[in-house]
């Protein structure tokens, strides 16, 4: 048997704009064109971006006023420093005592774990798409209200560290658990199935 289907695609036609990131993002990476290169990205996609290249550059910017929506950082912040290769779990539990509900993103190598446990919420390997960073920081600052980062933080630990895959083929019903489970403060969320 042959069957043969004929599809009419206008290939001009652009795919719809993702709305604007409505997120103030402290980006902290020592890597330069890495820094650069998301920086880029994120204001490319309507971000307002505080970039540091040092964990006292970044405790900087939060004690003249900063206040971000997500904070990412690279897991090879200070690798050659002296104050040594931990750097990023420095600056992480800095960032958890001054800010205890904001959104803790790792930015760290293909196939490699966070290395605490709990300490961030999400991880993004690299090199990432642009379409996962911008996802991943969505649902991290859809619940971006003082409340929902508080739900988010008195989470126990081990919920906090859930990844959940949610399938279902309802868009309105995806939708609605998707939305049920960001005001439970469950941001790391994977939906297979047709979202409108």
């Amino acid at each position: 048997s042959t069957f043969t289907v004929n599809l009419a695609l206008d290939v001009n036609a652009s795919a719809p704009e993702a709305p604007a990131l409505d997120a103030e993002i402290l980006l902290v990476d020592d890597h330069d064109r890495a820094r650069e290169a998301l920086r880029t990205t994120l204001v490319a996609s309507g971000a307002r971006v505080l970039a540091a290249e040092s964990t006292e550059e970044a405790l900087r910017l939060l004690e003249a006023g900063a206040e971000p929506s997500v904070a990412l950082v690279d897991l090879h912040l200070g690798a050659f420093s002296p104050s040594g290769p931990h750097e990023s779990l420095h600056l992480a539990r800095q960032l958890r005592q001054r800010l205890a509900h904001l959104p803790l993103v790792l930015l760290s190598p293909v196939g490699t774990p966070a290395p605490e446990a709990g300490l961030f919420d999400a991880v993004l390997s690299r090199p990432a798409r642009r379409s996962r960073l911008l996802d991943i920081i969505r649902r991290l600052t859809r619940g971006s209200s003082p409340e929902a980062r508080q739900r988010r933080s008195a989470l126990p630990t081990v919920a906090r560290d859930l990844r959940i895959l949610l399938v279902e083929d309802n868009a309105v019903l995806a939708m609605d658990m998707q939305d049920t489970l960001d005001k439970l403060g469950f941001a790391s969320v994977e939906t297979v199935g047709t979202i409108a």
